[in-house]
């Protein structure tokens, strides 16, 4: 059967003039220092219907464009983004003279990384319905904070000379999906009480995330011990890409106020926990709690752990698990001791914050999680090894968040 389309594969592109890839399938193409006549030229923007084998992404950042993409006729303008997935059919119909733009192309397994936040926001449904996203200049410029970062990984050379494409793969795929994640995601900005503010900004947002990515890539120039300290999100002891993914997980449930439908957060995890302490077979669920129940349990949280969303998430989820599996009959008797009926909790702070609030709907409501395990008990560092054979010893010890370790009961 003759096609009347052209099909376009990651391989051409990755010829085009200026075009800098990673193993031909994560392709970054750019207008800033060459004239668009010449762009115009090349395989991706011709004048003919192309079949796409990738998926692609362009941002307008001067000028406009004009595409059909599925016999639908759209005009890119300043600050906009097109996405057109892998499989669609569309036609470049022109630019103006003025136009910069930016072009990342991606196969497969990196457009798979921004499913981790497809579960808690309205991308996908947002992606299904329209292919053009317009964005505030100022996301417009910390996407192209992080573009600049990618291309200059993807470019430099290691001290052999030699691109170092399979050494830095993880941290490029880890950036991208933090561009989707800054792009196409409304991300309120926290206050500043939380502990993830890396650079100074008196505030908690997408920022702090390009921040870390920095810092990861070599450029300490922006950075401080106190950055330093608060950088390790996932408490691990490590700083590296798992702690991006923890601070994008963290923004986005936060963000969403609880509003994730149960069955996605249900199977939303904030902290991956190493693969010897995952339990498949766990899966959050939803608990109903009366007006005085909820009250009663922010409460309880914000005494233990309201610093921040992470850990409020976590005692959130402890005090769930006890609910579910029955350690605690009542959730107005979680202060009282084991021994009548309770969990023991010492934390309780009537003035709640806006971590807590959002933590309580996101585990209670919605079924999320803070790790993939039941965890029913925690203490503080201090305290677990300063008594070694302490009670919390001799239980199923699950993960650190901060100087809080959280166990699973053996049975």
């Amino acid at each position: 059967m003759k096609h009347y389309y052209l099909d376009l594969d990651l391989i051409r592109l990755a010829t085009e003039d200026g075009a800098v890839h990673l193993d031909k399938q994560f392709i970054l193409i750019d207008t800033f220092d060459e004239m668009t006549e010449g762009v115009q030229a090349g395989s991706f923007f011709v004048n003919h219907p192309v079949k796409l084998s990738f998926t692609v992404v362009i941002f307008c950042i001067s000028g406009w464009m004009k595409f059909q993409i599925s016999l639908q006729n759209y005009v890119l303008n300043p600050n906009d983004i097109l996405i057109v997935q892998e499989g669609t059919i569309g036609e470049y119909r022109g630019m103006s003279e003025d136009a910069k733009i930016v072009v990342i192309a991606l196969g497969n397994e990196y457009f798979q990384m921004t499913n981790q936040f497809g579960a808690n926001t309205p991308f996908k449904q947002w992606l299904y319905t329209s292919p053009i996203c317009h964005l505030k200049p100022e996301d417009i410029q910390e996407a192209m904070t992080v573009y600049g970062l990618m291309k200059q990984k993807i470019t430099e050379k290691d001290i052999k000379g030699e691109n170092m494409s399979k050494r830095i793969c993880k941290f490029i795929s880890c950036v991208l999906v933090a561009t989707f994640f800054m792009s196409f995601c409304a991300v309120s900005a926290f206050a500043a009480g939380n502990n993830y503010d890396l650079n100074g900004d008196g505030k908690v947002s997408v920022s702090d995330v390009t921040a870390l990515q920095i810092r990861l890539s070599g450029d300490m120039s922006n950075w401080n011990d106190e950055y330093e300290k608060r950088a390790d999100v996932d408490g691990d002891g490590h700083i590296n890409i798992n702690d991006v993914t923890a601070l994008q997980n963290i923004l986005m449930n936060a963000a969403s106020s609880g509003t994730s439908s149960g069955a996605n957060a249900a199977n939303s995890f904030l902290i991956k926990l190493p693969s010897n302490k995952i339990d498949s077979s766990y899966q959050g669920r939803a608990y109903k709690l009366t007006d005085k129940e909820r009250a009663y349990i922010e409460k309880i949280v914000m005494g233990e752990f309201g610093t921040s969303y992470a850990g409020s998430v976590f005692i959130a989820q402890c005090i769930r698990d006890a609910l579910v599996y029955g350690y605690c009959k009542d959730p107005m008797d979680l202060r009282k001791s084991s021994a009548n009926g309770g969990m023991g909790y010492d934390g309780y702070k009537e003035n709640v914050n806006d971590n807590v609030k959002n933590a309580v709907s996101y585990v209670f409501d919605n079924g999320g999680n803070a790790v993939q395990h039941r965890i029913l008990v925690m203490c503080t560092s201090e305290y677990y090894y300063g008594y070694p054979n302490n009670w919390h010893s001799t239980q199923n010890f699950i993960t650190q968040y901060e100087n809080i370790l959280f166990f699973d009961y053996w049975n």
